[in-house]
């Protein structure tokens, strides 16, 4: 009601979630320990609200029965005086139309704004935005705490219908909130940088999908910025499954995490691995023996290897193809299965790589050297063993000795 009430807007878009099974965000929903199994029903305005109504947020399907709920309390006719001259559209399956006429509330369905393909408000969001068809100068407000619309809007800027629109965002709450103005901000990094932003923000870390150890967005940023191929390819990148060209694409992001890396001479993921390894464990002597105490040492900064960083590619890939063509109503034709995850049961996990997970010949050397250890763990076992039998012998003989000897005397 804050929004209806707030803003005296001509038109007020409310967009939600959907929940599909299984999702990419199955592994960010279980990380925010959000409840699918508890039921939740929502009988009317007169319900008592939830005492810890976030808590219960966490429960997808309290929030499926509210949303529910609002999509049918607001079509009576209570809501005629908040509603008042603004036109409501609320998108969740479908996109709710709310309008007053006469003192009573009308509800259509827009077909042409309905988007059940997407999962995400943060792409129904950037849609409702390009849909916009517009010939007079008008400021669109996108009130959210989520950085994803920023990045997915500066993405989407080159597919709006009107060239009428100044678009701003509101970001924070209370005395950290500020508004940033999509439209101008997108002036002043260029098409080139803002188009290729949600594949940049998918390949170094978002809810989808794992960033590089360490390394952040910062760094990455800079080097994007100053290179124009990587650019293209991020941006190429969301309709790579359309024009086929991934295979063309892949190398040229292989060779920018290398450069995330610090490999700047370097293409090859494997390569760098391996150089980053000889930096770390190269001995200082030829004689030096393959053993060397380290301390602080983590492997995870080592870049991945190239296997790993295929299936990190091509979830970037699905992510790219989804935010880059929000404007869509059906933005991508992949699935996530065999692009990035697979399905365990009803899930969506990571598939973190094909293949063994070390190469034979290394296996074969690490399993020796084990049985190589145990024999010689046998070896002085068995030694152990003798030299107490030689021991025992010897105490025995030192005893015959004595007796001997007392014989003699007597």
């Amino acid at each position: 009601m804050n929004i209806l009430t707030a803003f005296k807007a001509l038109r007020v878009d409310i967009v939600f979630d959907q929940y599909f099974v299984p999702s990419i965000k199955d592994y960010e929903r279980t990380r925010r320990n959000e409840q699918k199994t508890i039921d939740f029903k929502i009988n009317g305005p007169s319900q008592t609200r939830p005492t810890d109504f976030m808590k219960e947020l966490k429960n997808i399907k309290f929030k499926e029965s509210f949303v529910q709920f609002l999509i049918e309390y607001w079509a009576t006719d209570e809501m005629a005086t908040f509603i008042g001259n603004t036109l409501i559209k609320l998108n969740y399956d479908s996109c709710y139309s709310y309008i007053v006429k006469n003192n009573s509330v009308e509800m259509t369905i827009d077909e042409d704004m309905t988007c059940n393909n997407h999962e995400e408000a943060d792409t129904k969001i950037i849609h409702h935005v390009c849909k916009l068809d517009i010939c007079t100068k008008t400021n669109v407000l996108l009130k959210t705490s989520d950085t994803d619309v920023l990045i997915i809007m500066l993405g989407n800027m080159d597919h709006l219908q009107s060239d009428d629109l100044n678009i701003f965002m509101e970001y924070g709450t209370g005395n950290s909130k500020r508004y940033i103005n999509v439209t101008k901000l997108h002036m002043e990094l260029g098409p080139s940088l803002c188009t290729s932003l949600p594949g940049f923000h998918a390949l170094t870390g978002c809810d989808y999908n794992p960033s590089f150890f360490q390394k952040g967005k910062i760094r990455p940023y800079k080097i994007l910025i100053k290179n124009k191929s990587y650019q293209k390819a991020l941006t190429d990148l969301g309709v790579a499954h359309i024009t086929g060209s991934r295979d063309e694409i892949l190398p040229i992001l292989e060779a920018f995490v290398c450069e995330i890396y610090g490999y700047i001479n370097l293409s090859n993921i494997n390569a760098a691995r391996f150089q980053k390894f000889c930096t770390t464990y190269k001995a200082d002597t030829e004689d030096e023996p393959f053993k060397k105490a380290l301390k602080n040492c983590d492997p995870s900064t080592l870049p991945p290897c190239k296997a790993e960083l295929q299936q990190h590619l091509l979830r970037t890939q699905y992510i790219t193809s989804i935010w880059r063509n929000a404007y869509l109503r059906f933005p991508s034709s992949l699935t996530p299965n065999r692009n990035g995850w697979a399905l365990n049961e009803d899930t969506l996990d990571f598939h973190w790589f094909d293949g063994d997970c070390i190469p034979q010949s290394v296996f074969d050397a690490v399993v020796h050297d084990n049985n190589k250890q145990n024999d010689i763990g046998n070896v002085i076992a068995d030694d152990a063993e003798d030299d107490k039998a030689d021991t025992d012998e010897s105490e025995e003989d030192s005893d015959s000795s004595d007796e001997g000897a007392s014989t003699d005397e007597e």
